[in-house]
């Protein structure tokens, strides 16, 4: 895939891309589905004006914090959902657990700072070489070419993931 078609794509689009790399690596290797409320925390990253909150649910259930920590404290979300988060995680392959924390890094990359299009895609390259070196195939890049990067000021328009599954 050429990279540099992922220029003129906005960092939902980028998001949206990486989370179909997710579900074909789900499908492809016929791994346990992702938890409703994990599902729908991704899911809120393109839904959603209020990234900051996002950002406070996500930043404690993080595949590279909650594996490393056994604080489990996060005013955003029950300690229920949280256990039940790193729980999926110690029962997947490490590969998957990478695109996961990716994903969510990709979706925190350009959270405070005016966008910067290298940050978000250093992101979504370390999610196609996982997928490249796993031989999981990638998703369409059609799905993603009418975000563009010129919709609010590089984060593109708000969506419904649905839509592009």
């Amino acid at each position: 895939m050429n990279n540099n078609k992922f220029d003129s794509i906005s960092i939902s689009g980028r998001y949206i891309y990486a989370y179909l790399c997710l579900l074909n690596a789900i499908k492809e290797q016929k791994l346990e589905p992702l938890p409703d409320e994990l599902e729908d925390l991704i899911h809120e990253f393109v839904s959603s004006n209020l990234l900051d909150v996002w950002h406070g649910k996500v930043e404690n259930i993080l595949p590279s914090f909650i594996l490393d920590d056994d604080n489990h404290e996060n005013k955003h979300l029950s300690l229920k959902i949280v256990i039940k988060i790193k729980g999926y995680y110690i029962r997947q392959p490490a590969f998957l657990v990478s695109i996961i924390d990716d994903l969510f890094w990709l979706g925190i990359s350009n959270l405070y700072s005016s966008y910067k299009s290298e940050i978000s895609f250093s992101y979504v390259i370390g999610i196609i070489e996982t997928m490249n070196k796993e031989k999981i195939s990638l998703p369409s890049f059609n799905k993603i070419e009418n975000c563009s990067v010129e919709e609010r000021k590089g984060w593109g328009e708000l969506t419904d993931m649905q839509k592009y599954i």
